[in-house]
């Protein structure tokens, strides 16, 4: 109980601060509650089709495909211009199976407390990864983990976006065999404008523990928190910018009785980015010592998934993206990318490859009575 605590004061002093990472592959979901709708019931249809090809042949993370499609077709209710409730379900498909892998209801209650700051409770607005950083939130979440549950506010400005949530991932009863798991953070980002300078900083926490349930595994707590500096130049008229950003990321393992090799970690990741028109690129360098990332992606941290006899306190990694991305009107993007890991310990080049169909759209049912 002393960790929720901790956390959820750490969350609120957190909301009000600048933070998170805005390159052209992550960012924070635009708000889509407008008092236009006021009164609308609407049909939303959420659905991705994915597949994602990890080639890894290091000893961090073995290669492994996800082929597969999700689908969350919700009823909308506008019920004022600052309240709005959704109800359906989330199902995720994986190809080559006979069922789906999940299907769940989902419930979404949103109210703007201002007019930059919503409120979301239930099924939470998970896209845009959080705007977290590919270490600490692995972008294959927003397609696999979903639906996430919990409570969270979003702020929307000028010069201050937010993303400050809970997701409970799994619910315990007195007695049970399984641990209850919670993800909490927040994110966010102070623009400069119009200097194109901004600073990120996030912090996500993963926790497994209860007091109630009957077995006997280890309570664990691991922590991650960056802060960092970041330029943003847009072209005028040609549709083109540039960027480059320095992330410095701690993580933090402070569980009651830590069993992991490494107790602190903490790495540098400076990236350069880019875009024109449909295509988007990065290159960046990692360089992490002890590095714990629950949620992020396995390939920047020092716990082996194969075997502990393989965990390595020093990563370096020079890492690139280039992806094709494009919306189309009726609310689909597609996009195709690769990704390239040049581990410089093993003297490896590991890769990854995906192609990605994302559908969003509203369908007018008709006004309320």
């Amino acid at each position: 109980m002393r960790f929720k605590s901790q956390i959820v004061i750490a969350l609120i002093l957190g909301s009000g601060i600048s933070a998170s990472a805005q390159s052209g592959f992550s960012g924070f979901p635009q708000d889509d509650l407008v008092a236009s709708d006021s009164g609308k019931l609407q049909l939303n249809l959420s659905a991705a089709a994915f597949f994602e090809n990890n080639e890894f042949t290091g000893n961090i993370v073995k290669g492994y495909t996800l082929p597969g499609f999700y689908v969350q077709p919700t009823a909308v209710v506008n019920l004022s211009p600052k309240t709005r409730v959704s109800a359906g379900f989330h199902g995720l498909f994986y190809g080559g199976r006979e069922k789906f892998d999940k299907v769940m209801p989902v419930l979404r209650l949103e109210h703007k407390l201002t007019s930059s700051i919503k409120m979301v409770g239930g099924t939470l607005i998970a896209n845009g990864n959080h705007g977290l950083p590919e270490p600490v939130y692995n972008p294959e979440r927003f397609f696999i983990n979903q639906p996430e549950t919990g409570v969270q506010f979003l702020q929307r400005g000028s010069q201050i976006d937010a993303d400050l949530w809970i997701n409970w991932e799994n619910f315990i009863e007195h007695g049970d065999s399984t641990q209850e798991r919670f993800t909490m953070g927040f994110s966010s980002v102070f623009k400069a404008s119009p200097t194109g300078i901004y600073f990120p900083v996030f912090f996500v926490a993963h926790h497994a523990g209860g007091q109630i349930n009957a077995g006997n595994d280890t309570v664990q707590t691991i922590a991650n928190i960056g802060v960092g500096i970041g330029y943003k130049y847009a072209f005028s008229g040609k549709n083109a910018w540039l960027g480059a950003e320095l992330l410095y990321i701690r993580s933090s393992d402070s569980s009651p009785t830590p069993h992991l090799p490494f107790a602190n970690g903490d790495a540098l990741f400076p990236r350069v980015m880019g875009g024109y028109k449909s295509l988007l690129f990065e290159m960046g360098y990692w360089n992490a010592n002890g590095f714990l990332n629950p949620r992020g992606e396995p390939v920047f941290g020092s716990i082996s998934t194969v075997n502990k006899i393989y965990n390595e306190k020093n990563r370096e990694l020079i890492t690139t993206k280039l992806m094709l991305k494009h919306n189309f009107t009726g609310g689909l993007c597609i996009s195709a990318g690769v990704e390239t890991y040049y581990d410089f310990s093993s003297s490896t080049l590991e890769y990854a490859y995906c192609f990605r169909m994302v559908l969003d759209r509203d369908f007018f049912i008709g006004m309320m009575r």
